[in-house]
């Protein structure tokens, strides 16, 4: 019987995307960014990260409007998250996060979020998001295939 072969963990993948909020948590971003140098160093596949702040509802907001307004935590008595999420609601009437149709109803607007996310100063730590590096990648990964 042939002896089994056990991958190491820098075998099982091409590449790794970290995709995350800031959400004013400062410090477990560092850490984080932190541990991804790290794996980094140690492979040498591709380990890519995509934060958004003040959070995700940032990049869905860029479908359908451009902003580079900060939004600052507890202004208004609402997080900055929660800031985000009502103006995306303006074009979203009813979106509540992990909204498990949020694909389909921004799908239509995708080209104009990829385009006001590649317009966005890189300098500007909120907003920002780099969700849009990510689809990009996808996007690229689905024509190689085809």
């Amino acid at each position: 019987m042939p002896e089994k072969v056990r991958k190491s963990w820098k075998d099982d993948f091409d590449e790794v995307w970290c995709v995350f909020d800031v959400d004013e948590r400062d410090e477990e971003v560092r850490r984080l960014r932190t541990e991804l140098k790290r794996l980094r160093r140690r492979t040498t596949k591709g380990v890519h990260e995509a934060a958004s702040a003040p959070c995700f509802e940032y990049w869905l907001l860029l479908h359908f409007a451009s902003t580079t307004q900060t939004f600052y935590g507890m202004e208004g008595g609402r997080s900055a998250c929660q800031q985000v999420i009502q103006r995306l609601q303006d074009h979203l009437p009813g979106y509540k996060k992990n909204d498990a149709a949020v694909y389909h109803r921004c799908r239509a607007q995708l080209a104009n979020a990829l385009q006001r996310a590649r317009r966005l100063d890189p300098e500007l730590l909120n907003p920002t998001t780099e969700v849009g590096k990510l689809v990009e990648r996808l996007q690229d990964l689905k024509s190689s295939l085809t």
